[in-house]
């Protein structure tokens, strides 16, 4: 049986290429990001694995809060201090 995909018709048509990426909260609490002046941090290039922030999770423990992308920041998504869910958008990224 031949499906789509397997002919050459699959190779044209539309593609998506999404630059931007969304660093996530791992638990929930309160926001506080990584540098004292939260605009100081943006238009940076964040390399993937850095620490941007942290959240202060309910029995008090500080959880980084780490970006699994490289790309420049273009903002934090919250305000220092504001609560937090679990997985929820914190940082906004842009890629090369």
């Amino acid at each position: 049986m031949t499906t789509f995909t397997d002919t050459a018709e699959a190779s044209f048509g539309e593609a998506l290429a999404v630059n931007e990426r969304l660093v996530l909260s791992p638990c929930s609490g309160r926001f506080r990001p990584a540098n004292a002046r939260p605009s100081a941090l943006e238009g940076q290039y964040v390399m993937e694995g850095e620490v941007i922030g942290s959240v202060t999770s309910p029995d008090g423990e500080d959880v980084p809060i780490q970006s699994r992308f490289a790309g420049w920041m273009m903002g934090y998504m919250l305000p220092p201090g504001a609560p937090v869910r679990d997985y929820e958008p914190v940082v906004w990224l842009r890629r090369h």
